[in-house]
């Protein structure tokens, strides 16, 4: 039983059995394959859904402010990119996943304490890439996540990790996951000042072990694209993301980039040490089109 696939099967069973994400899965699948009729279907067909993101998020969520309508909204937003992220890397040696599924090891290495107190951080979605992690084998769908924590312990060096922070509003999301760039971006080459008190990482794993470590924001988002200009504070602050910023509406020059830019991005940003642009949507578009994958294609329930 490959581990990874089975990890990445676990992951999207998690997603479907979110009642808020299931309440309209049908629909927001609806206008995903709508996107993807034509047939043959491209690797280039399924990358590209990122330019679709925004529109198929919006179409289907119910507007509302309350707290209630903003918190499961954020939620299905992140439940969005880390599926259409999975579609994209199926087949590959990185998986995308959100908190509960985190490898305990990545948990450790991210854990942020001030003095003794531990300081929560928004694991939204991380992206997990080992070289030859495809080649990992498990005995169940229990144990997957189990040997996938002591392979990626044992070769942290080796692994480039990219967290991922969601949010629907730009206006109002982006200051935090900036400043939490910044204290991982310190953290990562060991520039954080003794007298801050701060310390990233917990038990024998740092962030600084990992072998390339970004940290990106994906909006939806909902404001008016129109609003958004490239000396305005908001693009400002995002362009600090070590690993870029990205939005669900088609690349706007000068602006933000699409989602779909995000995966080539950590290729060329740790010059390779990543799913190659060419791998990316490969064995999704070959499940599409009827041909044997070696990854569970009904665990995304696209039919």
């Amino acid at each position: 039983m490959n581990a990874i696939e089975t990890l990445r099967k676990a992951m999207l069973s998690h997603i479907g059995a979110n009642k808020h994400f299931a309440a309209d899965w049908k629909k927001r699948k609806a206008l995903l394959r709508r996107t993807l009729r034509t047939r043959p279907v491209s690797p280039v067909h399924v990358v590209s859904l990122g330019d679709t993101l925004r529109d198929i998020f919006r179409d289907v969520s119910k507007p509302g402010r309350s707290q209630s309508d903003l918190s499961s909204g954020g939620g299905t937003w992140a439940h969005l990119v880390c599926v259409y992220l999975n579609m994209c890397l199926a087949g590959t040696d990185a998986v995308a996943v959100t908190k509960s599924l985190v490898p305990k090891c990545i948990k450790n290495a991210l854990t942020v304490a001030h003095s003794s107190a531990t300081v929560s951080s928004d694991l939204d979605v991380v992206v997990c890439y080992l070289p030859r992690l495809h080649s990992l084998e498990t005995t169940s769908e229990r144990n997957a996540l189990r040997d996938i924590d002591d392979e990626i312990g044992e070769r942290l060096r080796e692994l480039t990790l990219v967290v991922v922070q969601t949010k629907t509003n730009w206006n109002d999301g982006i200051q935090t996951p900036m400043l939490w760039n910044l204290l991982y971006k310190l953290a990562y080459s060991k520039s954080i000042p003794v007298e801050s008190g701060l310390t990233v990482g917990k038990s024998v794993y740092t962030i600084s072990q990992i072998g390339e470590f970004l940290y990106a924001f994906v909006t939806v988002p909902s404001n008016k694209l129109e609003s958004f200009r490239s000396h305005h504070a908001t693009v400002q602050r995002a362009m600090t993301m070590t690993g870029g910023y990205y939005w669900g509406a088609p690349t706007q020059n000068g602006i933000c980039n699409n989602v779909k830019e995000l995966l080539p991005h950590v290729y060329r940003r740790t010059k390779g040490h990543f799913a190659a642009p060419e791998e990316l949507g490969v064995a999704f578009a070959s499940a599409l089109n009827g041909r044997d994958v070696s990854f569970d294609y009904a665990a995304f329930d696209f039919e």
